[in-house]
């Protein structure tokens, strides 16, 4: 079940890609921008949401269920920090109230955002409860650290929603 929910949370944000994500109007004329608009146009970093989300939903149905799960989080919740990084940064762009001719977030951008958050759960956790997270399907990465603020071992994990 959860792995269904991380692939349609990457295929939504890779068609929400191609879908309008900025509109601006001026005069009673409108006229809307996609990712892949402003990734030919002046953002070629956008060029890294459509290529990781293809790669995560290209693995995601190419994988067997009886395997490891942890090199297809790792890359799921990299694309998932990666894609939110990218359309905040556009998000930045477009949000500037005093520009001279208006322009709007669609629906399909904030769509795109809020799925791109779904593909990243991360924790950090304490080695006393590593059982725990295990058992509800987070892997570790990383070595272990002792947290500064409780002084207790700790490791990284994350979650494969999908």
């Amino acid at each position: 079940m959860l792995r269904k929910i991380n692939l349609s949370a990457t295929a939504i944000v890779l068609v929400c890609f191609f879908l309008p994500w900025v509109q601006v109007s001026c005069g009673g004329a409108s006229d809307t921008l996609s990712g892949f608009d402003l990734a030919r146009q002046d953002s070629t970093l956008l060029w890294l949401i459509a290529l990781l989300t293809a790669a995560v939903l290209v693995l995601g149905l190419l994988r067997r269920a009886g395997e490891k799960q942890q090199p297809f989080a790792i890359l799921s919740v990299i694309t998932g920090g990666i894609t939110l990084l990218l359309m905040n940064n556009q998000r930045g762009k477009f949000s500037d109230a005093a520009a001279l001719i208006p322009a709007q977030l669609t629906g399909w951008f904030w769509l795109g955002l809020i799925s791109a958050g779904a593909m990243v759960v991360w924790a950090r956790a304490r080695d006393t409860a590593l059982p725990f997270y295990i058992r509800h399907g987070f892997s570790t990465i990383g070595v272990g650290y002792v947290d500064l603020t409780t002084g207790l071992p700790h490791h990284d994990v994350i979650r494969e929603i999908g």
